[in-house]
């Protein structure tokens, strides 16, 4: 009888979380309590510091959220910090029945190796908004006041300290997915490991699969990324406006004589894993090379691969995105059949039409709008003495139509060290409301809202602590995205349980 009530006793608190002793890296929290049919209002209270008798909790200073149900989502006040909760019943016959008094603990935000970051907030005006910021940089979610509420915790084998993590954004099922050096990871908002891309893929022969720049969890549960090919490619000597020439990078013109011969070239793909690990589909734009390069022309000193930098599903109607830096387009594939459907981003010279000017140069982050435009992070770094511009551009509905731009902005506060020679990054993402979330690109450490009307409704730029100088100076990250509604936030905390990875 006896150690039948204690597993019972056992099982019931096991029903509570944040569990007994927990030790959470986040104080936005969701907190579960036991289902009672006849609840009218749930309430939880919570106390800073570790109590164990009812009285000293109940003269303590408390935090108190309400609900309709027993799952409620309250924030403490700090990291590094011992708190005691407990949940207060009030159901529908007016009784209040109190449960024991549990603990949990925040951890402390870390500093990290490479010093203190944090985000600075110069100007706000969605105060009560729910939208809360992920920045690769600092490994953390913040809120429109800049205060972290979540970071991303080491996990062994996969995070450490020095990883570098890149595209750090909530998916559509409420899991959390980022990219390290060459992998793309899901865990859920506690942590737990759910996916990762695997080792060892056979794709293209290699002994890893190259992952990079973007990580994607799709509608049907499936992951898509961009990938690297290194094939061998024939380089034959023409004219500098010879289309094969601009595929030859710096390295392989010094190292091969001006006549017919082959270099190793790198390509992109596009990789859709199941959930198994197993690509279920793919795209090399190896295999479109030739259709594409007959419209690019570069002197032979200015000759790269064409990098592959940021893609976009566009799952409704079946069309994939891709943006192409080093030519200065974003191309449209067919989905699942693979052919391009056209490329996006050069304009025809008023002058000579058979030659084409760029719209946008060394682009990033390219995104559908909700009317089925072309958002384009342009870094626009090909301009010398100028800024990257937001541009959202209408899609060519017909042959004799061009891509045009409909709206653009260009952020003139921007905070960093200018350079018309490097950049590096960017991110858009449109808001429920239709103002637009920009991050953008090294050198520079500026995030902002503006609407399109052209008003910056917030200001943030992300700083670094300097301890030769004993100051905060900006800093830049690859990539910020933006949680922006409470439908969104809600997803994400109750998120998904661990699952068992083969």
């Amino acid at each position: 009888m006896l150690i039948s009530v204690i597993v019972s006793q056992v099982t019931a608190r096991a029903q509570f979380f944040p569990q007994e002793g927990a030790q959470l890296h986040y104080r936005l929290i969701g907190f579960k309590a036991p289902d009672r049919r006849d609840i009218s209002v749930c309430k939880i209270e919570i106390a800073t510091g570790y109590h164990t008798k009812v009285d000293s909790f109940e003269h303590t200073k408390r935090e108190n959220y309400t609900g309709a149900t027993s799952r409620i989502i309250g924030e403490v006040a700090s990291f590094n910090q011992a708190y005691t909760w407990r949940v207060v019943y009030n159901d529908t016959n007016g009784n209040v029945t109190k449960s024991d008094l549990f603990h949990f603990k925040t951890l402390p935000l870390p500093g990290r190796d490479t010093g203190k970051i944090r985000l600075r907030v110069t100007k706000n005006l969605l105060p009560n908004s729910e939208t809360y910021i992920f920045s690769d940089r600092s490994r953390t979610l913040c809120n429109l006041a800049g205060e972290p509420v979540w970071f991303l915790p080491d996990i062994e084998g996969v995070v450490q300290p020095r990883s570098e993590i890149r595209d750090l954004k909530v998916s559509q099922a409420g899991s959390i997915t980022f990219m390290t050096a060459n992998r793309g990871y899901e865990i859920n908002y506690n942590g737990e490991l759910l996916w990762q891309t695997p080792r060892n893929n056979k794709f293209t022969n290699d002994t890893i699969e190259m992952t990079h720049h973007e990580f994607t969890r799709l509608a049907n549960g499936h992951y898509m990324t961009l990938g690297s090919e290194v094939v061998y490619w024939e380089w034959r000597h023409a004219t500098p406006s010879h289309s094969f020439l601009f595929m030859v990078t710096p390295q392989a013109l010094r190292q091969n004589p001006l006549h017919t011969g082959y270099v190793k070239m790198l390509f992109g793909t596009v990789l859709e894993y199941d959930q198994k690990g197993k690509v279920v589909w793919h795209w090399k734009s190896s295999d479109h090379y030739r259709a594409m390069a007959n419209n690019y022309v570069s002197p032979v000193s200015a000759a790269f691969d064409i990098h592959e930098n940021g893609f976009t599903f566009d799952e409704r109607n079946k069309v994939i995105y891709l943006s192409f830096k080093n030519i200065n387009r974003v191309f449209k594939v067919k989905y699942p059949e693979g052919t391009l459907v056209s490329e996006l981003g050069g304009v025809k010279n008023n002058e000579d039409t058979t030659k084409l000017t760029d719209l946008f140069c060394d682009q990033h982050s390219c995104k559908i709008s909700k009317t089925g435009d072309l958002f384009v992070f342009n870094n626009n770094s090909c301009n010398r003495g100028h800024l990257p511009r937001v541009m959202l551009m209408r899609q060519p509905r017909n042959e004799k139509e061009e891509l045009r731009t409909v709206w653009d902005y260009t952020y003139e506060q921007v905070t960093g060290h200018a350079s018309t020679q490097w950049t590096n990054g960017g991110n858009i993402v449109e808001l429920p409301d239709t103002s637009i979330f920009v991050s953008l690109c090294a050198p520079y450490g500026n995030l902002f809202i503006v609407n399109r009307e052209k008003q910056v409704l917030w200001d943030a730029v992300i700083e670094k602590w300097d301890n030769p100088t004993r100051k905060w100076a900006s800093c830049w990250q690859y990539r910020a995205s933006v949680i922006s509604s409470r439908k969104e936030l809600e997803r994400m905390v109750w998120g998904k349980s661990k699952i068992t990875l083969k």
